[in-house]
């Protein structure tokens, strides 16, 4: 019995969803705030780049990614943050994201970073290839 997984070496599976330069207001004397962002993934694996000319050597976080889905309340089209699933993306790096598979796509990746990140650059992928979470038994 082996576990098939997704081949996610293969530049073609990816498909680029963002980038974006984001600049923070300053907020306090030493603090930044940058918006937060949405983004429609039309996969449960994605890749999450941020990066930022003004961090300092010893910062690791970039931003924190959470899933977000509609409330479970009648009527309601609010979206809510699942507190079960979040993910912090390291700065200067790809974060690789594997969504939990208790809703399918699209899904809404919110992105929210740090008060003392003033200015980022962020990338958003999505993968588009085989979606495998089986075991494949084989005699």
């Amino acid at each position: 019995m082996t576990r098939r997984l997704p081949d996610l070496n293969l530049p073609s599976e990816w498909q680029l969803i963002s980038t974006a330069t984001l600049i923070g207001q300053p907020s306090g004397l030493r603090y930044w705030q940058i918006e937060q962002q949405n983004f429609t993934v039309n996969s449960h694996v994605a890749l999450v780049g941020v990066s930022s000319e003004y961090a300092l050597s010893r910062w690791f976080v970039g931003a924190y990614a959470s899933m977000l889905v509609p409330s479970p309340v009648s009527g309601s089209s609010t979206l809510v943050s699942i507190d079960a699933w979040r993910k912090v993306c390291s700065l200067g790096r790809y974060t690789l994201i594997d969504f939990p598979k208790i809703i399918n796509p699209p899904i809404t990746l919110n992105l929210r970073f740090p008060k003392w990140q003033r200015e980022v650059f962020i990338e958003v992928w999505q993968y588009n290839g085989n979606d495998i979470d089986c075991l494949d038994i084989s005699p």
